[in-house]
């Protein structure tokens, strides 16, 4: 068990960092070096290995980079920040994190600005069951034992989320 421990934390750690210090190994290349290490270490076996992959999740996850990697490539999001924050006036629109990346640096403190989309856009995620892969797959994986609809999700992640939100907010101003 110590060996299946100290696999997941150090794949957890590349991926909470981004890559490895000193190599070329990023997020993907550990996800696949600590499933070698898991089958290697007999923490799953080989015959079992097929049976712990979730190949929805897979297809799902491939699928969201595919389209947002081809909406960059296109020019399709400075098309939307230009529609949006020129033609529309977006003073009543909720920014997105798309939107709002190329004006951060421009704000009067960009720290704080990079600090608070981070965490807007993260805390943000919890509003609805679309808000993040996270969600979608939790409800995908409760699916054959209870039915969690939109309207039930809402009604819990719209308080979750303004609370986090305001006190994220509250806690930055106070430790920035």
């Amino acid at each position: 068990m110590l060996e299946a421990y100290a696999v997941f934390l150090g794949s957890y750690l590349v991926f909470a960092i981004g890559k490895f210090s000193g190599m070329k190994v990023d997020r993907l290349s550990a996800a696949i070096i600590g499933a070698v290490l898991m089958v290697a270490f007999r923490v799953v076996s080989s015959q079992n290995v097929l049976h712990f992959i979730d190949f929805g999740t897979i297809v799902l996850l491939f699928s969201m980079r595919h389209i947002v990697g081809c909406r960059r490539l296109a020019g399709s999001w400075e098309w939307i920040t230009d529609l949006v924050l020129v033609r529309l006036k977006p003073r009543h629109l909720l920014p997105a994190v798309m939107l709002l990346k190329s004006l951060v640096p421009g704000f009067e403190n960009p720290h704080m600005g990079w600090l608070i989309l981070a965490m807007a856009s993260t805390l943000a995620g919890n509003l609805t069951i679309t808000g993040s892969v996270a969600n979608i797959i939790v409800v995908e994986r409760a699916r054959p034992e209870v039915y969690i609809s939109f309207r039930d999700y809402f009604r819990v992640g719209l308080p979750v989320t303004l609370l986090t939100l305001g006190f994220g907010l509250l806690w930055l101003w106070w430790i920035v």
